[in-house]
């Protein structure tokens, strides 16, 4: 992934949750020195993580389908979905 800064500047630092939850599931992941450059190398088998969403429905939508490849994961705070209004399955 390229130009990754602009992930610091959201709802949360996606950048850095991206970083903490995929570690959590054992991936390998890197941020180049200037911060252009996220590498992610996956891992050969997910551990069982639960993980935080940091109240941003972008991360909570990004883990949401992870429980169905690694059934002992789960999302803390899909609360964060809410953000989408009534028509939101969670609201």
């Amino acid at each position: 992934m390229l130009s990754t800064n602009i992930l610091r500047y959201k709802e949360s630092d996606r950048l850095n949750a991206i970083m903490v939850e995929l570690t959590k599931l054992d991936a390998a992941v890197n941020v180049s020195d200037d911060g252009d450059t996220l590498t992610i190398v996956p891992a050969r088998q997910l551990q069982p993580a639960a993980i935080d969403t940091y109240d941003d429905h972008r991360m909570a939508i990004a883990f949401g389908l992870l429980p169905w490849s690694n059934q002992e994961s789960r999302s803390r705070t899909l609360a964060a979905c809410r953000k989408h209004g009534r028509n939101s399955s969670l609201s």
